[in-house]
């Protein structure tokens, strides 16, 4: 499958499937990324990326006003859990090495 993406400063990639994942492949002939965008305004759209070049291309249409609306918030929430979920196991660390130590003096 070829697929070619034209933008305003006329860079296209070229995407093609072998037989584990897409390729993707920048006018310049070096192989682009897939990001994820984290901006509100395109919060989870995914876009190509050449490192070598800096081209920019969008892999999916644009998202509906009242996805754009939600994920920001989703995301938040997200980063607010792991955070906390993170300073739980630090805490449980710590607790472990204090009850590994004071059983030390038992024995």
């Amino acid at each position: 499958m070829n697929v070619s993406s034209r933008n305003s400063t006329q860079l296209f990639f070229k995407a093609f499937s072998n037989k584990k994942k897409m390729v993707v492949i920048c006018d310049c002939g070096k192989q682009a990324i897939i990001k994820t965008s984290l901006t509100n305004k395109n919060p989870g759209r995914r876009f190509y990326y050449c490192p070598a070049c800096g081209f920019i291309g969008w892999a999916d249409p644009p998202m509906c006003c009242q996805a754009v609306d939600v994920i920001p918030g989703l995301l938040r929430a997200r980063n607010d859990l792991e955070e906390d979920l993170e300073e739980q196991l630090m805490l449980m660390r710590k607790k472990d090495e204090q009850l590994k130590s004071s059983t030390n003096f038992l024995f």
